[in-house]
């Protein structure tokens, strides 16, 4: 998420809400979420449950933390803009035409 983060824009999040399933098991939360949320590697959403921007059950929990049936998970998910490339002056010479 090094190179995710600067492209983050927390200003246009959305909130997203997850009921646990039965069927989705006891997992971790860390994979629970990498696996519902597009572009958002398991690193990644380790960071944004550091950086208190998922909740369970309406408190801040931890990456590790096992989920049960019925557990209420909400995501401030960030809009992810596109990679900027910048162009760069390079001189080149001409070695056949």
């Amino acid at each position: 998420m090094d190179d995710l983060a600067p492209r983050l824009d927390f200003d246009r999040a959305r909130r997203r809400r997850f009921r646990v399933e039965e069927a989705d098991g006891a997992g971790r939360l860390d994979a629970y979420l990498a696996a519902r949320l597009d572009g958002f590697s398991r690193a990644a959403v380790q960071r944004l449950i550091r950086s208190g921007h998922v909740r369970v059950n309406g408190a801040d929990s931890r990456a590790a933390a096992r989920l049960r049936a019925g557990d209420e998970i909400e995501v401030e998910e960030p809009e992810i803009s596109p990679p900027r490339v910048d162009p760069e002056d390079l001189p080149l010479e001409v070695v056949l035409e």
